[in-house]
């Protein structure tokens, strides 16, 4: 039975240049099983030390909040934060790795919007954490430091990576995008630090360098021995699944993006549209006409001069086109205007993978045919720093539980946002930033998700509340977490 979402109540102290000593406190901690019984031997792995308890109990002594992985044999690695609020005494459950009906168990943990670029890279300020990227890595995993105990006690852990990977040239970047994000392959240490598995990269920056973004980013993930799916040069590449076996079990994850950047160019201006009295030199292009035509059956424009607006308009009136005449229109058409966003693999270029109902429920089917067990899908969409779900999003979530998914994960908004049940499985909206820069407040809270599976069957899922601490992230607890 599905036992419901938990708050994980452990707790963190706030990063400090000169962190206050308080008084050690005494937790004593009880391991037991799910009938409550001690168990017998188990490994307590701390930052530079490993405790063994005996006979279902370990004393430990800290003045300051420790992130702690809990080991037994037969059951599932258990991560904790051991701080003040749990003292004198606290249980911790450990769940048995194979449950009462012989089907092995299966633990997650699942990470929002993930990047190291763009600050981390050239600071803005002094006390904000340096990606050194000649230092074999070394800079980002002290980034992650923090949370990578926790986040990697999981036996497939995935995060959405937003950003390109790679070194690629500031001139080559998409045309006109306002907000371009890459991260240096020196950061995928980061990645490997958390123990990350899984990297989805169906979102809105996949394709920030186009194809070469997109190739780039592939193959450093490749390089780092990271399973990658929702980016590449065709629709049917960015949809094939990332696959993972664990325990028996072969887990299936899918991403998607519903961002594709049309909103974009239905805000452009058209030639109806009086120019601004003040208009920033970067902006201008939006009101410039431009001489263009085009003569194919069903996608005819009299010569003439358009705004890209204009140029927009009509093109996304066109109806019934093929595949390689739409492709061949929408080339074209980027020629005069190539200021017009599509960060979708389509129309003969790379990106994300675009959600649709029937693309995920064709890509789940195909799972299942080819043996998966579990199948995660992820879709990045809503609207940015909202604190509820899109209406859009929630449809697309309830989609890929009727296509078959076993649980959705989402991102994009970079705040948190809630959880709902759909038909017995667990939607997540918005998992809000585990590795990002942003300075508005409301994205420094953030959480990640560990859910245990048996078999198909989710037996808990448990959020970890996180804060971004000058973009570092770093666990909470108590009433911080609450």
């Amino acid at each position: 039975m599905v036992l419901g979402l938990l708050l994980a109540s452990h707790a963190w102290a706030k990063r400090d240049d000169k962190p206050t000593r308080t008084a050690a406190v005494r937790i004593e901690l009880d391991l037991v099983d799910e009938a409550g019984a001690p168990i017998p031997r188990a490994t307590i792995k701390l930052p530079g030390r490993i405790l063994t308890a005996h006979g279902g109990r370990a004393v430990i002594e800290t003045d300051q909040p420790v992130a702690a992985v809990v080991s037994a044999a037969g059951f599932l690695p258990e991560p904790v934060v051991l701080s003040r609020d749990l003292a004198p005494r606290f249980t911790l459950e450990l769940w048995a790795r194979v449950g009462p009906s012989g089907a092995p168990r299966v633990s997650f943990h699942f990470g929002g919007d993930t990047m190291l670029g763009r600050r981390f890279v050239q600071p803005i300020r002094t006390d904000t954490p340096v990606l050194a990227p000649a230092d074999g890595g070394a800079s980002a995993r002290a980034i992650v430091s923090d949370l990578a105990p926790l986040f990697g006690a999981a036996d497939v852990s995935t995060l959405n990576l937003e950003t390109v990977v790679g070194t690629l040239a500031r001139p080559s970047a998409y045309d006109a995008k306002r907000f371009l994000l890459m991260t240096p392959p020196s950061a995928l240490a980061a990645l490997d630090e958390l123990g990350v598995d899984v990297a989805t990269l169906g979102n809105n920056h996949s394709n920030d360098w186009e194809d070469a973004g997109v190739d780039s980013t592939r193959e450093a993930l490749a390089a780092a021995r990271i399973a990658s799916t929702g980016a590449g040069r065709t629709d049917a590449e960015a949809r094939v699944p990332a696959t993972v076996e664990r325990h028996g079990r072969r887990i299936g994850v899918l991403s998607y993006t519903t961002v594709t950047g049309d909103f974009v160019n239905d805000n452009l201006p058209t030639s109806d549209d009086r120019v601004p009295d003040v208009l920033p030199e970067t902006e201008r292009w939006q009101y410039t006409a431009r001489r263009f035509s085009m003569r194919r059956p069903g996608a005819s424009l009299r010569a003439g001069s358009y705004r890209a607006g204009d140029a927009w308009r009509w093109f996304s009136e066109l109806d019934g086109l093929d595949r390689a005449t739409e492709t061949a229109v929408w080339q074209e058409l980027r020629r005069t205007y190539p200021e017009l966003q599509d960060w979708a693999a389509r129309r003969g270029h790379g990106g994300a993978a675009a959600f649709s109902r029937d693309s995920v429920e064709h890509d789940v089917r195909a799972l299942r045919r080819a043996g998966a067990d579990l199948v995660v899908v992820q879709i990045h969409g809503g609207f940015q720093f909202s604190e509820v779900a899109s209406a859009f999003y929630r449809k697309a979530a309830q989609a890929s539980v009727d296509a078959g998914a076993d649980v959705v994960v989402g991102h994009h908004p970079h705040v948190v946002q809630g959880f709902e049940w759909y038909r017995g499985k667990l939607v997540i909206h918005s998992l809000g930033n585990l590795v990002f820069d942003q300075d508005f407040l409301s994205t420094f809270p953030s959480l990640f998700v560990r859910a245990i599976y048996e078999g198909d069957r989710l037996l808990e899922a448990r959020a970890y509340p996180l804060v971004l601490d000058r973009y570092r992230p770093v666990p909470l607890g108590g009433a911080l977490a609450a």
